[in-house]
């Protein structure tokens, strides 16, 4: 009867030993990944603050973005060491139809973010010209991201 007991308090100890050294091994990954998020996003927030000069607020989401898939990576490689990483699979499949949800909801807001985006990269006009839309002219008073202000004659 003893025996038995003593078998199975060995076979915990042997488990402890192994899901500890898991665990430092996991932490040690999450903290070398976390490093590298941090480094490579002021990295990145110097390289656009050059690229980027008058769009302060793209340039810190394009430096978190890459912070964050790194922090991603660091958490997926953590729970996979320590053998939890169907919980996360789990966790991003309810993600995705959130974030496919989000995405009907949102489409137009979207629509029009990306539209700014173009503008910004082609620049088809700038602050000063003259343009028409829906029969309405207009000056160009501020070219943004989201948003294009049209003074008309009447202000």
């Amino acid at each position: 009867m003893f025996e038995s007991i003593i078998k199975i308090i060995d076979s915990w100890e042997i488990d402890i030993k192994i899901l500890l050294a898991k665990l430092i091994l996991g932490l040690t990954v999450l903290l070398i990944f976390y490093a590298i998020g941090k480094s490579t996003k002021s990295l990145a927030y110097k390289i656009n603050s050059k690229l980027l000069v008058k769009y302060k607020d793209l340039q810190i989401i394009l430096s978190k973005a890459i912070y964050f898939f790194f922090l991603f990576i660091g958490c997926y490689l953590f729970l996979q060491i320590i053998g939890l990483e169907q919980y996360f699979v789990k966790l991003l499949a309810g993600a995705g139809i959130v974030g496919i949800i989000a995405g009907f909801a949102l489409k137009d807001i979207a629509s029009n973010a990306f539209s700014g985006l173009l503008l910004f990269f082609e620049k088809p006009y700038k602050k000063g010209d003259w343009v028409q839309v829906d029969g309405h002219c207009g000056e160009v008073v501020n070219v943004g991201v989201l948003t294009t202000a049209v003074k008309n004659k009447t202000g």
